[in-house]
């Protein structure tokens, strides 16, 4: 069964509010490309669905260089609190949420973006620590790719878009973002209810687990 099939079906079980799907994985994992993909299989099935970034929960810039770079101080980087907050309106059938929004060219904080909820709608929740506010979703998805795959990824984004030195992007991956994940990745594999093996986007392997 194809994923968007099986979000469908649950679709049918929830009558009263969102399904809410999170969709977790390590940086250059694939995971904004993976979920284009979905989307587009939604369109044609005629669902209607959101996208929530958890980038817009980070603190800002500033605040984040006061901050440590080990797995514990990296998720400080993130307001989840505010997200799970969030996420329990939904639940509870609001018809709109006030949420941050993140501005990546300034660095800044905007605590006041506000965003109206379609109930009859998929809300994907996309990001890293996503699982973090498991209790608050229907479905959990975590892309996995392997670590030469996502610096390679990682450096051709960050070259082609941002200007960064191919030098810093692997300095910045080995030192941070891949030990991050490793220790994100051994504490949440288990809460997935679908791996996605997205080593190879002409090949990608979905292993249900749990739907």
């Amino acid at each position: 069964m194809k994923l968007s099939q099986s979000i469908a079906e649950m679709i049918s079980r929830k009558k009263k509010r969102p399904l809410i799907v999170l969709i977790d994985g390590g940086t250059s994992s694939g995971k904004s490309y993976f979920l284009s993909e979905l989307l587009e299989d939604l369109d044609g099935m005629s669902i209607n669905h959101m996208v929530i970034e958890v980038d817009d929960y980070l603190i800002s810039r500033k605040k984040r260089k006061s901050l440590g770079k080990d797995y514990y101080d990296l998720k400080k980087w993130f307001r989840l609190d505010m997200l799970a907050r969030n996420l329990k309106e939904i639940e509870e059938g609001t018809d709109e949420i006030e949420k941050p929004q993140y501005d990546h060219s300034t660095g800044k904080e905007n605590d006041h973006h506000v965003l109206k909820i379609d109930r009859h709608a998929v809300i994907f929740v996309c990001g890293i620590f996503s699982f973090d506010v498991g209790a608050f979703s229907d479905l959990k998805i975590l892309i996995d790719a392997d670590a030469g795959v996502r610096l390679e990824r990682e450096a051709i984004r960050n070259k082609e878009k941002r200007n960064v030195p191919e030098e810093e992007t692997v300095k910045r991956f080995r030192e941070v973002l891949d030990p991050t994940y490793q220790k994100h990745y051994m504490l949440v594999k288990d809460d997935a209810d679908i791996v996605v093996d997205n080593n190879d986007w002409d090949n990608r392997k979905v292993i249900f687990r749990k739907t």
